[in-house]
């Protein structure tokens, strides 16, 4: 470039001039194609292996869990895991003992049968049914 001439950037989308390249310069090496970043690219490869380790790592409490019917929500980047049963959704508070299972004279509450709660879409007084 001649002095007191100034750079004059390309739009992100533009391919360099011919010019460019008959100077040495490496038209791959622009990320205008793609709209990513070196960086970005180097975050995302990371973010990948890190989830690819975290993978193997919960592998086998991740099909047990399943197996179980079990909810698996990936967290933190794929290290960490939370486990959910929904079953417990089926599940609501006695409004008669207040969640205590007390009944009248400290006996297990006749709704509940003691448990302080109950299964919803089940019949009151069958207590909690037995898991398979």
């Amino acid at each position: 470039m001649a002095a007191g001439q100034r750079y004059k950037r390309q739009p992100s989308g533009c391919r360099p001039s011919p010019d460019a390249q008959d100077q040495g310069q490496d038209p791959s090496a622009s990320s205008g194609s793609t709209g990513e970043s070196p960086l970005s690219h180097l975050t995302g490869w990371i973010r990948g292996r890190i989830r690819a380790a975290g993978e193997r790592l919960y592998e086998e409490p991740d099909r047990r869990a399943r197996g179980y019917g079990w909810q698996v929500t990936v967290r933190h980047g794929g290290l960490a895991r939370r486990y959910r049963d929904p079953r417990f959704d089926m599940l609501a508070g006695c409004g008669k003992c207040g969640g205590t299972g007390a009944g009248a004279a400290d006996r297990p509450c006749p709704r509940c049968s003691g448990t302080g709660r109950l299964v919803l879409g089940q019949e009151p007084g069958s207590g909690m049914r037995s898991q398979p």
